[in-house]
Protein backbone atom coordinates (compact mmCIF):
# COMPACT_ATOMS: atom_id res chain seq x y z
CA UNK A 1 0.00 0.00 0.00
CA UNK A 2 2.76 2.94 0.62
CA UNK A 3 4.18 1.85 -2.70
CA UNK A 4 1.27 2.80 -4.22
CA UNK A 5 0.68 6.07 -2.02
CA UNK A 6 4.15 7.11 -3.40
CA UNK A 7 3.95 6.29 -6.69
CA UNK A 8 0.55 8.32 -7.20
CA UNK A 9 2.26 11.22 -5.37
CA UNK A 10 5.23 11.19 -7.97
CA UNK A 11 2.80 10.65 -10.98
CA UNK A 12 0.96 13.78 -10.23
CA UNK A 13 3.81 15.44 -9.19
CA UNK A 14 5.31 15.09 -12.55
CA UNK A 15 1.92 15.53 -14.12
CA UNK A 16 1.54 18.86 -12.84
CA UNK A 17 4.09 21.25 -15.19
CA UNK A 18 2.33 19.78 -18.06
CA UNK A 19 -1.89 20.81 -16.68
CA UNK A 20 -3.14 23.06 -19.08
CA UNK A 21 -1.20 23.08 -21.98
CA UNK A 22 -3.03 23.15 -25.46
CA UNK A 23 -1.33 22.07 -28.53
CA UNK A 24 -1.96 25.44 -30.49
CA UNK A 25 1.11 25.24 -32.94
CA UNK A 26 0.72 24.77 -37.03
CA UNK A 27 2.90 24.07 -39.32
CA UNK A 28 3.49 24.09 -43.05
CA UNK A 29 5.81 22.57 -45.53
CA UNK A 30 6.43 22.64 -49.27
CA UNK A 31 8.74 21.42 -51.70
CA UNK A 32 9.31 20.98 -55.61
CA UNK A 33 11.74 19.74 -57.91
CA UNK A 34 11.36 19.64 -62.03
CA UNK A 35 14.19 16.61 -62.41
CA UNK A 36 16.51 18.91 -64.15
CA UNK A 37 18.22 19.99 -60.63
CA UNK A 38 16.09 22.99 -59.70
CA UNK A 39 14.25 23.03 -56.68
CA UNK A 40 12.20 24.98 -53.87
CA UNK A 41 11.75 23.85 -50.39
CA UNK A 42 10.34 25.73 -47.16
CA UNK A 43 8.49 25.28 -43.95
CA UNK A 44 7.14 27.47 -41.73
CA UNK A 45 5.86 26.54 -37.93
CA UNK A 46 4.41 28.44 -35.31
CA UNK A 47 3.21 27.77 -31.60
CA UNK A 48 2.84 29.89 -28.40
CA UNK A 49 6.04 31.03 -27.80
CA UNK A 50 7.30 31.49 -31.72
CA UNK A 51 8.29 29.79 -34.42
CA UNK A 52 10.74 29.10 -37.30
CA UNK A 53 11.18 29.02 -40.82
CA UNK A 54 12.89 28.35 -43.71
CA UNK A 55 12.94 28.65 -47.69
CA UNK A 56 15.43 27.49 -50.04
CA UNK A 57 15.36 27.29 -53.87
CA UNK A 58 18.46 26.58 -56.20
CA UNK A 59 19.43 24.66 -59.62
CA UNK A 60 23.35 23.18 -60.14
CA UNK A 61 25.45 25.41 -58.77
CA UNK A 62 23.46 28.08 -56.57
CA UNK A 63 20.98 28.15 -53.74
CA UNK A 64 19.61 30.97 -52.56
CA UNK A 65 17.07 30.94 -49.34
CA UNK A 66 16.33 32.38 -45.91
CA UNK A 67 15.75 30.93 -42.45
CA UNK A 68 14.36 32.79 -39.20
CA UNK A 69 12.87 32.56 -35.94
CA UNK A 70 9.96 34.67 -34.62
CA UNK A 71 10.09 35.33 -30.43
CA UNK A 72 7.06 35.34 -28.54
CA UNK A 73 7.28 39.04 -27.81
CA UNK A 74 7.15 39.74 -32.01
CA UNK A 75 10.62 40.11 -33.16
CA UNK A 76 11.76 38.77 -35.96
CA UNK A 77 15.19 37.12 -36.97
CA UNK A 78 16.00 36.38 -40.36
CA UNK A 79 18.95 35.22 -42.15
CA UNK A 80 19.71 35.17 -46.03
CA UNK A 81 22.14 33.54 -47.52
CA UNK A 82 23.16 32.89 -51.03
CA UNK A 83 25.60 29.42 -51.90
CA UNK A 84 27.01 28.97 -55.03
CA UNK A 85 30.85 28.84 -56.94
CA UNK A 86 31.59 32.01 -54.31
CA UNK A 87 30.85 30.23 -50.95
CA UNK A 88 28.31 30.61 -48.65
CA UNK A 89 27.15 34.18 -47.89
CA UNK A 90 24.80 35.25 -45.09
CA UNK A 91 23.50 38.67 -44.41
Amino acid sequence: MQFFILFALVASAVAVPYAGIVNTGSSAVSRSDDGHGNYAFGYNEDHATGGTFRKEKGGPGVQVGSYGLRDADGRVRTVNYVADALGFRAS
